[in-house]
């Protein structure tokens, strides 16, 4: 099974990774630049919807993943949980 917070921080690390390298080309090429900003963009916003689904995960105490697993309780008020 294809753990869908996984997928999403490797498609991240390779928008920043193309971030960079775009970068790195647009040093001397200045009609890179606007990609190295898409990259940038798309990489922060997949980052936040990872954030967000990790932050679900604890709150349904789904604890199929080990970070949930690691460090939550079933007996741990909502307001703990985030």
């Amino acid at each position: 099974m294809i753990n869908i917070g996984e997928l999403i921080f490797a498609m991240s690390a390779l928008a920043y990774l193309m971030a960079v390298i775009t970068g790195i080309f647009s040093y001397k090429k200045q009609t890179l630049s606007k990609w190295v900003n898409i990259f940038s963009l798309a990489s922060a916003v997949l980052i936040t919807f990872d954030m967000i689904l990790l932050v679900y995960y604890q709150v349904i105490h789904d604890f199929h993943y080990a970070y949930v697993y690691g460090h939550t309780s079933t007996d741990l008020a909502p307001a703990y949980l985030v």
